[in-house]
């Protein structure tokens, strides 16, 4: 989880049941395995999922611990290997310089980001958009920009809506 987060990944993490319905609204499903896992559980999740990545193995025994060799098109990543497959599957939108944080919502019409500093330090930052973005503060006290170059307070939250 803190690579998702440090990245500003929205995520879910689960450790029982996913419904088929919240599975197909992901673009990548990222699933912990063992040298045993349930076949039903991973074929609902290969079924349903764009991208399924497997790790740090793939299972050879299915819940019985019986000889299972299944699941070809999920892709197996080392634990040493995870960043660069998250790189590759689920690239951040947005960046910022720790130990600055964004968290960015949208409802799929607008976009928020909130821009926190954590520290009891003010801190300089700049956010990066993976593509070209306009964004004006929320509490109208900055003029809208396409280059967040932002100085903030110590323990302080922006809020940012692109324009």
């Amino acid at each position: 989880t803190a690579l998702l987060r440090q990245r500003s990944i929205d995520f879910d993490l689960s450790d029982s049941h996913v419904s088929r319905e919240r599975l197909a609204g992901y673009d990548a499903i990222f699933v912990q395995s063992a040298e045993f896992f349930d076949p039903l559980d991973l074929t609902a999740i290969v079924q349903h999922a764009r991208n399924v990545v497997l790790g740090p193995m793939r299972p050879t025994l299915d819940a019985y611990l019986r000889p299972y060799e299944g699941f070809p098109q999920a892709r197996v990543v080392a634990t040493e290997r995870l960043d660069q497959a998250v790189d590759e599957l689920a690239p951040p939108d947005f960046e910022i310089d720790p130990p600055a944080e964004v968290v960015p919502h949208t409802d799929g019409r607008t976009t928020l980001l909130f821009l926190s500093n954590p520290t009891d330090a003010e801190i300089r930052t700049r956010l990066r958009c993976r593509n070209a973005r306009r964004f004006e503060s929320v509490w109208g006290d900055a003029a809208p920009t396409d280059a967040l170059e932002l100085t903030l307070p110590p323990y302080t939250v922006n809020i940012w809506r692109e324009t």
